[in-house]
């Protein structure tokens, strides 16, 4: 970035209106026309704006000089003092304050810009595109099938121009209502017993069970578990004034469900048999679409040259299990980096069994 010649009295008139607006900001909060609930908004964006003012600072102290970067300096401290009395941020064990603080950093965006941008929904492709494509393909299909049976009716039989567009056109919708119906009768009304896999369980050369598979993409609402038992690892990223409960619809980016249902022949197996079901799942291809190792803070220090912190990014891994009417679950958290496995941690415990990862007392990576 090349180096920038602004005057004293246009850095001090640019700094005062920052200052003007933050303070009339946080009038307002402080109103006592605000109730409790509004107070706690009105703080997570004051943490915002005060964050978001500290790093258009530190990329601004970057290309001054002179005189107008001493003032940017100095304002800096200011924001950086009032960020860190207000809120404090508590280091994660085993983390730096850093890294800790891009994760809350992290957080707070996607609540604010929860209201400030624009809402994305997920939706399965393109409908209307895809059956349009489709159509055409049955367009061209229909078109060959009937020139030949056209063909053959002109040397042996009667030919009907009519007819002859009538069947495209009818065989285009009819095509396009039986793949909409055959995906509402398998996604939604047969999803139970259309497995998207089934598996067949041997020992030796006799079955002894089946077990049916499937996946998707599921919402935070639709886990039987509530929020705040998955996301209480995260309270210590918070302030004391900040409630986890309504950052937590912002924190999680998608869920991915995989689902399996065993049945097996009890008959078949010995009275005390002990058996173990393995699920290995693999997070190298998140690891691969993480980007950016670290980021520059705007925190203030004497130097002028702001610090970096490690990005972590969060991983929750909710397993439950049903077996008759005994049903039990645990919550874990994998911490990555993009390039390995940071930590993994149990944020809930089985009620009525072990962790693996307690019986085997420690989580080895590379």
């Amino acid at each position: 970035m090349e180096k920038q010649e602004l005057s004293a009295e246009e850095t001090e008139t640019f700094l005062q209106t920052v200052y003007k607006l933050l303070d009339e900001f946080r009038n307002i909060k402080f109103s006592q026309e605000n109730s409790e609930r509004e107070v706690r908004q009105l703080d997570k964006l004051d943490e915002y704006l005060t964050v978001v003012t500290a790093f258009c600072l530190k990329d601004l102290n970057e290309v001054c000089i002179g005189e107008p970067r001493n003032k940017i300096l100095s304002f800096w401290q200011e924001v950086e003092k009032y960020r860190a009395s207000r809120f404090p941020v508590k280091s994660i064990e085993g983390e730096s304050k850093e890294s800790t603080f891009l994760m809350r950093w992290s957080f707070l965006k996607k609540f604010v810009q929860s209201s400030l941008f624009l809402d994305i929904r997920y939706k399965q492709g393109a409908p209307l595109l895809t059956h349009s494509i489709y159509g055409s393909a049955a367009a061209l299909s229909m078109l060959f099938a009937t020139v030949v049976a056209f063909f053959y009716q002109d040397r042996y039989g009667s030919l009907s121009r009519n007819l002859f567009f009538a069947l495209v056109i009818a065989y285009i919708f009819k095509d396009r209502f039986k793949e909409i119906v055959r995906d509402w009768l398998s996604n939604v009304i047969f999803r139970r017993w259309i497995p998207d896999r089934r598996l067949f369980i041997f020992m030796g050369k006799k079955k002894v069970g089946c077990a049916k598979e499937n996946f998707g993409f599921v919402s935070l609402k639709e886990l039987p578990i509530g929020s705040k038992d998955i996301f209480q690892g995260d309270n210590c990223l918070l302030s004391e004034n900040f409630q986890h409960s309504e950052l937590t619809p912002y924190a999680c980016d998608s869920i991915f469900r995989y689902s399996r249902e065993i049945t097996l022949s009890a008959s078949e197996f010995p009275e005390e048999a002990c058996l173990i079901d393995i699920i290995r799942f693999n997070v190298s291809e998140f690891l691969h679409n993480l980007g950016a190792t670290s980021e520059e803070l705007p925190f203030f220090c004497e130097n002028g040259k702001s610090p970096k912190g490690e990005k972590l990014y969060n991983i929750y891994l909710f397993r439950s299990f049903c077996i008759g009417e005994k049903s039990d679950s645990e919550v874990i958290k994998v911490t990555v980096n993009a390039k390995a496995v940071r930590r993994i941690t149990i944020v809930k415990s089985f009620e009525n069994g072990m962790s693996v990862l307690e019986n085997r007392g420690k989580f080895i990576y590379t």
